[in-house]
């Protein structure tokens, strides 16, 4: 079913996130659903499914990271960091993007807990933007997140954009590699 509807549904957004539910809930892997895929429409199928990750944990963390794909910003999901836990994304290694879904983040209890984890990130040197559900439903993610890593390298003095050297890195948890700014 996960096959057919990579290969078939108009965006790539819906069947990413059944693919990272799937893949999260642990009832299939990537290699199962690739398997399936032969014939037309697999190309872009395969293409789909390389975005798909096992670490997403709600359909604004695939929404996030496809915007942060599309705007070329390196990045890793579902990363634990010591005496905090799981962080939605780490972007650069330096940043702490969380995504606030109104369902989870409602009550005092979970408002405080997330002000203790950002001011232990802070202590840990990473920087921490937090976006809502609405930021990611309005697409903002990828551009905002740039903007972020760019003013900090401009407060740094570091090369930025265009001008930072570019690197392969190993992308350890599908396989493949990606050029990152460094």
């Amino acid at each position: 079913m996960l096959a057919r509807y990579l290969r078939c549904a108009p965006g790539r957004e819906a069947p990413l996130m059944a693919c990272d539910a799937a893949l999260h809930q642990g009832h299939t892997d990537a290699d199962v659903i690739a398997a399936l895929l032969r014939g037309p429409g697999s190309r872009r199928a395969l293409q789909r499914l390389s975005l798909a990750s096992p670490r997403a944990r709600s359909p604004l963390e695939t929404l996030a990271r496809l915007q942060l794909h599309d705007a070329g910003v390196p990045f890793e999901d579902g990363v634990v960091i010591p005496h905090v836990g799981e962080v939605d994304l780490l972007v650069d290694g330096r940043l702490v993007v969380e995504l606030d879904g109104y369902t989870y983040h409602e009550d005092d209890f979970q408002f405080a807990k997330d002000r203790t984890r950002d001011r232990e990130l802070v202590r840990q040197g990473y920087r921490v933007a937090r976006f809502t559900r609405k930021d990611v439903h309005l697409g903002k993610v990828g551009a905002e997140v740039r903007g972020l890593l760019a003013a900090h390298d401009d407060l740094l003095g570091r090369p930025s954009g265009d001008d930072a050297p570019m690197v392969v890195k190993i992308d350890d948890k599908r396989g493949g590699r990606r050029l990152q700014r460094v």
